[in-house]
């Protein structure tokens, strides 16, 4: 796998991605999972996004856990333990290009 996610860290990532998809938070697509989980599988390149699109990427999944709470039947704990090397990922190369 890419960047260091193992292949259960990877499907969690995809479930996300499939909950979230269609998705509106604050009238806002959620895309923070499509977006990682296609640099994941390297079909998009982190080199390639543009800044304003990794920092609305970092900001959802800082939201995350504010958004996912108030959903009692979805068990979240799995993909919890992902989110920091998600936050990560973004926040290194946010902060190279910065540099």
């Amino acid at each position: 796998m890419h960047h260091d996610f193992t292949a259960h860290e990877v499907s969690e990532i995809e479930l996300a991605r499939e909950l979230c998809s269609g998705m509106l938070v604050d009238g806002q697509p959620v895309i923070c999972f499509d977006i990682l989980y296609e640099v994941i599988q390297g079909t998009k390149r982190m080199d390639d996004l543009p800044s304003q699109l990794l920092v609305t990427v970092y900001s959802q999944l800082k939201d995350y856990n504010r958004f996912w709470q108030e959903a009692p039947w979805y068990d979240n704990t799995a993909l919890e333990a992902v989110l920091p090397k998600l936050r990560l990922l973004v926040h290194s190369e946010l902060t190279r290009r910065r540099s």
